[in-house]
């Protein structure tokens, strides 16, 4: 099924059509499954929590604390998957404003705002301009499995091989945080997901990411910071 959604924006409008994408002068809309206009945090209920169970060795002590010490030289961590983006913003400086009254539901999203800020790889401005470049929403949805989406639209221009953001939209959904008893750690990781879009990142397949799809019990992980810096670079 074809769904339209309409957007103004700066003084013109944006059609979006579900699976569609429309390439014109004016920021453009995709409904790319994972980057695009629609990216939806598909989270019911906890069942989707992953489960993380300690592992007994199955090498003896002995034999493990030996095969330890032939290693003793320093290793060097592993780098950091950077979580994939398709979108950026032109400058790291992106303004935002909440559209809500709810003093609870502000804090949430400012707490989204400030984890973001905090990575140092943008620096979310709030500002009470008609136009922001995110608006930062709470709704209701008929939808039980999303705890947020968020609406993308994008100019043709590419900078750093990433189409350049238009006006956004992130929304989280209050009574799917009540449905399935969310805490307000879990909304806010929801909001930080949402925000992730916002920016320009993608979901993630590394399951500690709050980017990854589906757990909502994940901070920002050094992926995630990894792929705002690749993308902003």
């Amino acid at each position: 099924m074809k769904q339209i959604l309409k957007f103004l924006a700066t003084g013109f409008s944006v059609l979006v059509m579900s699976g569609v994408g429309l390439i014109a002068d004016t920021p453009t809309a995709s409904a790319d499954s994972q980057f695009g206009i629609i990216n939806s945090y598909v989270k019911k209920g906890r069942s989707h929590r992953i489960q993380r169970v300690r592992v007994t060795p199955s090498v003896p002590v002995k034999e493990r604390a030996a095969d330890q010490s032939t290693r003793s030289q320093p290793q060097q961590a592993p780098t950091a998957l950077p979580t994939p983006a398709k979108y950026r913003w032109p400058t790291t400086t992106i303004t935002y404003h909440i559209n809500q009254t709810s003093d609870y539901y502000q804090s949430i999203w400012q707490q989204a705002v400030t984890a973001w800020n905090n990575t140092q790889q943008v620096n979310l401005v709030a500002t009470n301009d008609p136009r922001p470049d995110i608006t930062l929403q709470v709704g209701t949805t008929d939808n039980l499995n999303n705890a947020g989406l968020t609406f993308v639209s994008y100019f043709p221009t590419i900078v750093n091989g990433l189409h350049i953001l238009g006006p956004t939209t992130a929304n989280i959904y209050s009574n799917n945080f009540n449905i399935y008893k969310y805490t307000t750690t879990e909304r806010i990781h929801v909001a930080e997901h949402e925000l992730g879009h916002a920016l320009g990142l993608g979901h993630s397949s590394d399951p500690n990411s709050v980017m990854y799809p589906s757990v909502c019990d994940n901070n920002i992980s050094a992926g995630d910071i990894a792929g705002l810096a690749q993308a902003y670079e």
